[in-house]
Formats: C-alpha cells, structure tokens, sequence
C-alpha cells in the first residue's frame, strides 16, 4: 500500500506545482504586465523552473524521508551510453517538431495559428544565456520533477505504464495543445532512457540535447526567422518523409541503445498496487486535465472565432 498512498500525495505535488503555476503566470501578467514579462523573459523562466518547478519537488522528498540519491537514482551514466542518447534525440527532436507542426497543421484548417517559438537570441550573450535558462535549468529541474518523483512513484505500477504516465503528465504541463505530441513523444523516450540505465543523468542529458538543439536551431536560422510559411499538403508530405527516414535511424538506435543497457535494466517489480482509476482519476490530477482541456477550448475557440 507504500507505493498506492505515494502516488497519491504525488499527485497533490502535481496539484500544488500547476495551481502555484497558473497563479504565477496570472499574477505576473496583472500586476507587471506582458510588456514587461517579455523584458525580463529569462528571468521569469528561471524563477519559474528553481521556484515552482524544483523547489516544491525538494520539499517533497524531504517532508516524506526520502533518500534522494536512491529515490532519484543518482548514479553515473557511462560515455558510449550518453553518446548513443544525443544521438536519439537529435533525430527524435525533428520527428518531435513534426507532430507538433501537424498539429499546427490541423488547427490551421480551422483559422491562423500562431506559432509561440522560443526566442531568436539577438547576439552571443543572449544565445548563452537562453543555453542556460531554457537548456539547462529545465533539464535539471524538470527532470528532478517528472522523471525523478512522477516516474519513480509509479514505476512500481510497472515500467512501461510509469513511462506512459510521467511523459502524459509531462506532455501536458506545457499547457499548449500546439505543442502536446511532440512532448509527449520526447517525454516517453527520456523515460525509456532512465529506465535502461537506471539513473537520472540520462534524463538530464536527453533533455538538455534536446532543449539545446531548439535553441542552436533558432540561433542558426535567425535570418529566416521573420518570414512566415503557411503549411500545405506538400509541406507535410515532405516533413513526414523526412521524419519517417529518422524514424527508421531512430530505430537503429534505440536497439543499440538497448543492446548496450541490457545488463542494467532492473528486474520486473512486483506490482502489488496496479493503477487504478483511484489514482489516476484522483481529484488534483482531474483539476490539472480540467484546466488543460479549457485552456485547449480557448484558445480552439480564439482560433475558431478571431
């Protein structure tokens, strides 16, 4: 019964850090305003993934005893094993780009859709610190939170339902349906890389390859990044191509990955608390799919009725 009444104080934390979320994103508007979110971007995002994101996940180790080197599985992670998953998710991150553009794709059926893209860093010292606040701080915060905690919590459900989960929850705390697919995607494979190697690092090493090759993708295409494409069938066609010829490397990749991890991968735990609709419907997780849906509907709607 452990592992039951863990995941449902995991999921107040989950309450706790999208209502302490939401209020901030709220709060910052009305009292300073967008025009002075957007002056001090970096800033914002950095208090946003120490304060709200890894600090609540700290406390709640430390409230409930637990040791975070065993809990978060803190151990080394070894180069040819680190090599292989820059590898995976350089070429996951365009499949990752493309469902998010498919979406996009979609939801211009029903009107114009803007595309929030991370910022084009004007010079060196903006592309450093966007390196440091949007690839680096999420890749230790966030990974403390959702593959360190919500992973861990339930993979004594089973492993692969605990990958599913952590990525849902993951997919949704960006709170944007233009970019739910490709966090969903990313989130189930950064979860398959924690559970070959048995430790965190390969969760923060995937996740700041990825953020980093958005932000290295932007900084080498600020020239072009002003100019707006409409996508069409054939662009599509085209992107889904490309991202299937990746799909096959990826492939090639993940049975390397998995042939070189074969003598860490834990044994099946016994799973004496299976997920029951008790816990996954659990009433602070239905307020964090409740208030994703009517974000969803919103912005759905502006769309619909400009």
């Amino acid at each position: 019964m452990r592992s039951k009444s863990l995941a449902i104080k995991t999921n107040y934390l989950i309450l706790a850090i999208v209502a302490i979320y939401l209020i901030s994103q709220l709060g910052a508007q009305f009292v300073f305003g967008d025009s002075w979110i957007k002056q001090n971007l970096y800033l914002f995002l950095a208090a946003i993934q120490i304060f709200i994101i890894f600090m609540p996940a700290v406390f709640f180790v430390k409230r409930l005893k637990l040791d975070p080197v065993v809990f978060l599985r803190i151990r080394k992670i070894t180069v040819p094993e680190a090599f292989l998953i820059l590898l995976m998710i350089v070429t996951a991150n365009f499949i990752a780009s493309f469902l998010n553009t498919f979406v996009v794709f979609l939801l211009e059926l029903a009107g114009s859709v803007k595309v929030n893209g991370i910022p084009v860093p004007a010079n060196i010292s903006d592309l450093w610190i966007q390196i440091l606040v949007i690839a680096l701080l999420p890749s230790i915060c966030e990974e403390f939170f959702f593959r360190g905690i919500i992973y861990r919590v339930f993979e004594s459900m089973g492993s692969w339902k605990a990958i599913g989960i952590s990525a849902f929850y993951f997919a949704l705390f960006h709170f944007d349906i233009r970019n739910l697919l490709g966090p969903l995607f990313l989130g189930m494979l950064i979860a398959w890389c924690c559970y070959r190697t048995g430790t965190i690092f390969a969760g923060v090493i995937a996740h700041f390859v990825n953020n980093l090759t958005a932000v290295l993708a932007g900084w080498f295409s600020r020239d072009l990044a002003s100019e707006f494409m409409r996508l069409t069938w054939d662009t599509m066609r085209q992107m889904f191509a490309f991202a299937c010829f990746l799909g096959i490397v990826l492939l090639i990749l993940l049975n390397s990955f998995k042939a070189l991890t074969e003598k860490k991968v834990p044994k099946r735990l016994p799973q004496s608390d299976p997920p029951t609709l008790s816990i996954l419907l659990h009433w602070p997780v239905c307020f964090f799919y409740g208030t994703y849906l009517i974000i969803c509907i919103m912005f759905v709607t502006s769309i619909c009725l400009p």
